[in-house]
């Protein structure tokens, strides 16, 4: 087994915290940690063993983020039902265009990737703008449909005139489309949109994901003002989460006499699909 000297400092100021509270000791060893990081000047919030628990962890996020671990951190301080509540309240305030995602920019004009998924490609780093402005949200949902060639020549033009008062002047080859990131895949406009940029009649609606996202919206407001079944439905984010119980795992597939199997007073949790 393998130990970062970052992961023992923040073991040790944790260690500390517990002990006595956020004392110099357990600043020095994050401060060293956020020194090598670069960020050394950062103020550390401690004002009480709570408060410097939270710093703790969210400073483990950032080291520690890409190594599998944050889970069982959370777990180990107690704090993984907070965590968890606040993401599912999240993604109702995202739902609800509320709190800090209040001003989110509903519509963008994405650049078509024709990704083939290889070893090393930015697949997940699509470019793309966000439109704020009044007057180009107006421009650019202006199309009613995109059954005509001349109503998609329209639409397109107004995108090349928004992307260039952005300052971005797309070459021949390239292709640059609107998308309503609070509508569903599947809603009319980004059907619309999508047939702007060439794509074929199948491809318009096909997405290898389950249909309960691609044709749900995000936003409450396009959901008759309920929240879409996989914001806080069955199929909802943390679905099923009870405090201190719950391990989130399918059974193993085992055949009879199995204690899996065999015991009664086990079942399958809900959650799990």
């Amino acid at each position: 087994p393998l130990l970062r000297y970052a992961d023992i400092l923040l073991m040790y100021a944790e260690t500390q915290n517990y002990l006595h509270g956020p004392n110099d000791a357990a600043k020095a060893a994050l401060k060293q940690v956020r020194d090598r990081a670069g960020i050394g000047a950062m103020p550390i919030a401690a004002a009480n063993k709570e408060e410097f628990l939270e710093t703790i962890m969210q400073e483990r996020k950032w080291e520690l983020g890409d190594e599998l671990l944050v889970r069982g951190d959370l777990i180990r301080m107690n704090l993984i039902e907070k965590e968890v509540r606040q993401a599912q309240q999240d993604i109702k305030d995202l739902s609800d265009r509320t709190g800090k995602y209040a001003d989110v920019p509903a519509l963008r004009i994405v650049k078509l990737q024709m990704s083939s998924c290889e070893y090393g490609e930015k697949a997940l780093t699509v470019p793309y703008i966000e439109i704020s402005d009044p007057a180009e949200i107006t421009k650019l949902t202006a199309m009613k449909n995109a059954s005509t060639a001349s109503n998609r020549n329209k639409h397109n033009q107004a995108v090349k005139e928004v992307l260039a008062a952005h300052g971005i002047t797309p070459s021949d080859s390239e292709v640059w489309y609107t998308v309503n990131m609070f509508q569903a895949w599947t809603s009319t406009y980004n059907k619309n949109s999508r047939r702007c940029a060439g794509y074929s009649p199948a491809a318009i609606t096909a997405l290898n994901i389950g249909s309960t996202v691609y044709t749900k919206p995000l936003a409450s407001s396009e959901n008759n003002g309920a929240y879409p079944d996989w914001v806080a439905g069955e199929y909802g984010i943390y679905h099923g989460f009870v405090k201190n119980k719950t391990e989130i795992c399918p059974f193993a597939g085992k055949s009879a006499g199995h204690p899996l199997i065999d015991n009664p007073n086990l079942t399958q949790h809900p959650a799990y699909k």
